[in-house]
């Protein structure tokens, strides 16, 4: 849809996509549609809406964010380009950004208190210990159930999702 509320080819930029035709506009019916794990972190300013008039379900960034391509199953490939659209990765001072663009930090997972945040960020990155690579850091983010959230050091900035590296390149760049 576009800001209009019109139907456009979702090819096109576009303002929200349908994600269900029924009433169901709640978050676990979006991630079914995103095709989410239990390891994918949605940006808390991605929203589902009931489309006026209809029974139909949009999702939409709160800011009017566009939206590049389908939003269905974009979670289904977990390093997927639609899928960084969709991550909760933070800029500078700390407001969603997507991930394929330059950002400072990505949440990771929730955790049941602050000391479980290593295992959680090691299963988030794929790595099999729970150690972080050199140029990031890890910090728990609130007191009931933290927020993990793995920032860059220095002064650089992560140039694409840190979901699944593994043992890959870490995407970091220098500042200008």
């Amino acid at each position: 849809m576009d800001a209009d509320t019109r139907a456009v080819d979702c090819l096109q930029p576009h303002t929200s996509q349908v994600f269900s035709l029924s009433t169901d506009c709640q978050l676990e019916a979006l991630r079914d549609f995103l095709g989410t794990s239990e390891l994918d972190v949605i940006r808390p300013d991605v929203s589902s809406l009931e489309l006026a008039g209809s029974s139909a379900c949009l999702v939409a960034f709160e800011g009017g964010e566009p939206i590049t391509g389908s939003l269905e199953g974009s979670f289904s490939e977990s390093r997927s380009s639609s899928a960084n659209q969709l991550r909760h990765c933070l800029d500078g001072d700390l407001d969603p950004v997507a991930c394929d663009v330059p950002h400072h930090g990505e949440v990771v997972g929730m955790a049941a208190e602050a000391q479980s945040c290593p295992s959680v960020a090691a299963s988030y990155l794929g790595w099999e210990s729970s150690g972080l690579p050199t140029g990031l850091a890890l910090e728990a983010r609130g007191t009931q159930q933290p927020e993990c959230l793995i920032t860059v050091k220095g002064e650089n900035a992560l140039t694409d999702t840190l979901r699944d590296i593994g043992r890959r390149s870490l995407p970091i760049a220098a500042l200008d």
